[in-house]
């Protein structure tokens, strides 16, 4: 330790330090506060307002809101000990505190973070910019704005929610909820109105206001665990959905290992030369890899992959002659979103059920480029530390772990190993019988829908009453919930129940039977198999254990988990060459040298995954560029301004001279775009180009005064909006298919990522001048009945949608 750290103390400790001084501060105010009626109460928080905003018609300049938290948080603190029978704890207050200062936040479960994220919410909130509380699911969302709703209001803020399914009229409720001063949401519906608002054709489609503060709860989750996987709106494309019906009867027919081979680890699947052939004979085609084949061989592809990688019930459930993709860190299913690139229709075509047009990509964005658009970021989750360098390199953000309100007592067991799933099974099922015995509620907390059957199924056959929570049957989430502290309770969820879920002891409104849960141990937690992460592992066992409850967990795993078979299956094979047979059946496996292993597999694929967050985000950052670009002109555009013709006829006729040395080629090129002869007479040539702009303007002036430049404007207004949807639309996909393939330049000794830079750079600049190009010629081109008004709207597009787009797609 250095000198100035051992006299000064760590970075850590000097905040806590400065947060318990005002903590100290906060509660000086506290006995005239309570001496306050409701009303007065009311006063003060207005007065904070009035001094947050500060009143320019006197010359009052607005107070800083550093100079306000401890006043701030002192009437918070009073107005929720009112509304909501709750009184912020010390370390409540710190962790406010630290939210305010833009840090991502470590609170343990149990903490009361819900509660925490209301003071710093309420201090930017005074400034008159809204604030957005960032939360997993649409229950936790709406569960927490109605919750706390009363303390906001009785501080004079409005609350709103966005949920994926909005009452009335949706875009309207969702501009009413972003209005207001506080706001909850999921980070895919927030998100995903920022795209849909970024291809609204009017001003009254746009339903965010702005980006000033975020504070995201569960921040690991959704800006690591999430970043792995843009968010993508799409629209039906015109493609043929037949084909993967045609394509799936003959990939029904091979056979992993010989026809086709998987890559786990990867997520991939490729044919081998019997493959091949195969799948020429059986859709009576002479060569699968002819450019004339392109489609054919896509499908097919997207069809191995569907049978050999995607699973039903761990990938992915169907429901209603539906298939509905399964959250790999919630194990929750959103109707709309779907698979990109055919995957989607190539498991409906698996799983036999109707195959819906393949859709093509529209807006598309990263987590990492999404909450990076903030004046302010920050969150909290119970773990978070271990990614605290993550965290700085991505997004500039340090981590401040709080303290416990009380000390931790949960325990923590060592994993219990077995070597086949059976064997793993029969010690879950001894496991909760024996607790339950006992008197203590279990919480069984599995990897995926299928796990979770599989341990429901022998809980029924040793008649073992208990509840299950899983993607097929989310909307008893509030209520398996409630009741899964009750004693003797068993509960069996994904990773549904593993985040920002309160599993109160006794269940909830049931203060009597609360000592005798606690009495028996508390809520006992098992974890059927490891996740790919570390912190979710932790999230799960941070079930148990809140605000000083007693409590355990173990994991009880085995050799033929998804994880270690997936990622690690050479070491699985090595272990079991080591054991050479000695391990006895349905026995753990009691060497600790092979839990090491396992947990150093479990690091290994971390950090994968840590790099492909990194992939995600370099590849991201050109795309991030040329998306705000696009979206700040379409912007412009949509609410009337920024459509300037001369200033695009200009810019057209400097693109073709760019690209045209040769005169008659020239002539040809604006003869198609102005559809008039420019031939120049020599003696004009020495200045060519200020020559054939002159004329170009002539033009455009000619058709302003024969038609009405109002006229004009609004439809190379509508036309030039429906040019850049229309071809950024292909650029995205164009970008999509340059990025698949970009990897395969490693083999020649070339950084993917710079080139990757270069080639969209090159295909930005020839997005711009097409886009140009095709709005000034559709202009020129068009001819309009001079007594008929114009609708206004934009131009037709392929894509066209009338209303904010639903359908959205994550990528597989």
């Amino acid at each position: 330790m250095s000198f100035w750290k051992a006299v000064l103390g760590t970075r850590q400790q000097r905040r806590l330090a400065r947060y318990e001084r005002r903590v100290a501060a906060i509660g000086k105010l506290e006995p005239e506060l309570r001496l306050l009626s409701d009303d007065v109460l009311g006063e003060r928080a207005g007065a904070l307002r009035e001094r947050a905003r500060g009143a320019p018609e006197r010359g009052d300049n607005p107070e800083k809101l550093d100079d306000l938290l401890v006043e701030a948080f002192a009437v918070g603190r009073e107005a929720s000990r009112r509304t909501l029978g709750m009184r912020h704890f010390d370390v409540q207050l710190m962790g406010g505190m630290a939210l305010h200062e833009g840090l991502i936040v470590e609170m343990k479960t149990g903490e009361g973070k819900t509660l925490v994220a209301t003071l710093p919410a309420f201090l930017d909130a005074i400034t008159g910019d809204g604030v957005h509380i960032v939360t997993v699911n649409d229950y936790l969302a709406q569960r927490d704005a109605e919750w706390m709703g009363p303390l906001y209001r009785m501080l004079g803020l409005s609350v709103g929610v966005i949920l994926e399914e909005m009452e009335g009229d949706e875009t309207e409720a969702r501009k009413a909820a972003y209005a207001c001063d506080v706001t909850y949401g999921t980070n895919h519906e927030i998100a995903f109105d920022y795209l849909r608002d970024n291809l609204a054709v009017d001003p009254e489609e746009i339903v965010h206001r702005g980006f000033s503060h975020a504070i995201i709860d569960e921040v690991d989750f959704l800006i690591i665990d999430e970043a792995r996987t843009p968010l993508i709106i799409s629209g039906p494309s015109h493609e043929d959905a037949d084909v993967y019906d045609r394509v799936d009867r003959v990939t029904r027919s091979l056979h992993e290992g010989y026809h086709y081979v998987v890559e786990p680890k990867t997520r991939t699947a490729n044919l081998t030369d019997v493959g091949i052939e195969a799948v020429q004979d059986g859709l009576s085609i002479e060569l699968l890899t002819d450019l004339r084949n392109l489609e054919l061989y896509h499908a097919v592809h997207q069809s191995i992959l569907a049978h050999g990688v995607y699973h039903r019930d761990v990938d992915y459930i169907v429901e209603d002659a539906r298939v509905f993709i399964v959250d790999e860190f919630t194990g929750r299913v959103s109707e709309d979103k779907r698979y990109a690139d055919g995957l989607h229709q190539a498991i409906e075509a698996k799983e036999r059920v109707e195959v819906r047009a393949e859709d093509r990509t529209l807006a598309k964005v990263t987590y990492q480029t999404f909450f990076g658009r903030y004046r302010k970021l920050s969150g909290m989750t119970g773990t978070a530390y271990t990614e605290r360098e993550e965290f700085s390199k991505t997004y500039g953000r340090d981590v401040q772990v709080i303290p416990t309100h009380k000390p931790m007592i949960r325990e923590d067991f060592a994993d219990g190993i077995y070597d086949t799933l059976d064997d793993k099974h029969d010690a879950i099922i001894a496991e909760i019988l024996e607790l339950r015995e006992k008197g203590r509620p279990v919480l069984v907390g599995s990897t995926s829908v299928r796990e979770s059957e599989r341990i429901s199924r022998r809980l029924r056959q040793a008649d073992v009453p208990h509840a299950v929570l899983n993607a097929k049957n989310h909307s008893a989430e509030a209520e398996v919930i409630a009741q899964a502290g009750r004693r003797g309770a068993v509960t069996i969820s994904t990773n549904m129940a593993g985040r920002g879920t309160d599993i109160v002891l006794g269940g909830t409104g049931d203060d009597t039977n609360a000592p005798t849960v606690v009495a028996a141990g508390g809520l006992h937690v098992i974890g059927t198999a490891h996740h790919e992460s570390v912190r979710i592992d932790d999230q799960l066992r941070g079930r148990a254990g809140r605000q000083g409850d007693p409590g355990s967990s173990q994991f009880i795993v085995s050799l033929d988990d998804e994880i270690w078979q997936k990622f690690g299956r050479a070491d699985i094979e090595e272990i079991r060459e080591a054991l050479n047979g000695a391990q006895e059946r349905g026995r753990p496996i009691e060497l600790g040298w092979v839990e090491r292993r396992l947990r150093g597999l479990q690091r290994k694929v971390d950090e994968e995954n840590k790099a492909i967050r990194r992939d995600v985000l370099k590849y991201d950052l050109v795309i991030h560029a040329q998306r705000e670009t696009i979206y700040g002109w379409r912007r412009t555009l949509v609410t009337g301004e920024g459509y300037d013709p001369e200033k695009l006829v200009r810019e057209v006729v400097e693109d073709l001279g760019d690209e045209s040395e040769d005169y008659a080629e020239l002539m040809a090129a604006l003869r198609a775009l102005f559809h008039v002869d420019f031939d120049v007479p020599a003696e004009r040539r020495g200045d060519l180009y200020g020559e054939v702009t002159r004329r170009a303007l002539e033009l455009l002036h000619r058709r302003e005064r024969e038609i009405g430049a109002d006229v004009l404007n609004e439809l190379g207004r509508q036309i030039l909006l429906g040019s850049i949807d229309e071809l950024w639309t292909d650029h995205l996909s164009a970008l999509e298919r340059l990025e698949e393939g970009i990897g395969l330049r490693g083999y020649a000794q070339v950084d993917p990522v710079i080139e990757w830079r270069r080639e969209a750079t090159e295909m930005w600049e020839q997005l711009l001048s097409m886009v140009r190009r095709r709005a000034v010629g559709l202009w020129f081109r068009v001819e309009v009945a001079t007594d008929v008004e114009p609708e206004l709207g934009p131009a037709p597009t392929p894509t066209e949608p009338t209303t904010r787009p639903k359908q959205t797609t994550r990528r597989g």
